[in-house]
């Protein structure tokens, strides 16, 4: 399951989990709040399982992946990192797509949450 679901499930900010996972500035993390790790924890494998098997409305999702795109990021690193083929994307993006599963409206707001915490254009981490 992609880090940022648990990020999004969890609560804890995008850059949080991105930091724990990576590093901060090429350090590793050396300590974990007690608030954060509780509620990473929290989120239980079924949870994040279920997310590739509901399926939702598509245009709130692709109202957000509209706006990442003409916020200047790669419509090819977006795909990825949403887990999309780029046809998947164009079909979400282009309003083609009547639903999305859980887990791609997850994804998009990871990255939206990414993009506000950390506005560099053209950029997602990992």
């Amino acid at each position: 399951m992609p880090w940022p679901a648990l990020a999004v499930l969890s609560g804890v900010s995008v850059p949080a989990v991105h930091a724990l996972l990576f590093g901060r500035r090429g350090r590793a993390l050396t300590r974990l709040e007690p608030r954060v790790a509780a509620r990473l924890l929290s989120v239980g494998t079924a949870e994040l399982r279920g997310l590739r098997r509901a399926w939702v409305a598509a245009e709130p999702t692709a109202v957000r992946l509209r706006q990442l795109l003409a916020g200047g990021l790669d419509p090819l690193r977006v795909a990825r990192w949403c887990d999309l083929t780029p046809t998947q994307l164009a079909d979400l993006v282009d309003g083609d797509a009547p639903a999305c599963s859980q887990l791609t409206e997850t994804l998009v707001l990871a990255a939206d949450r990414l993009r506000v915490a950390a506005p560099q254009p053209g950029r997602l981490a990992a």
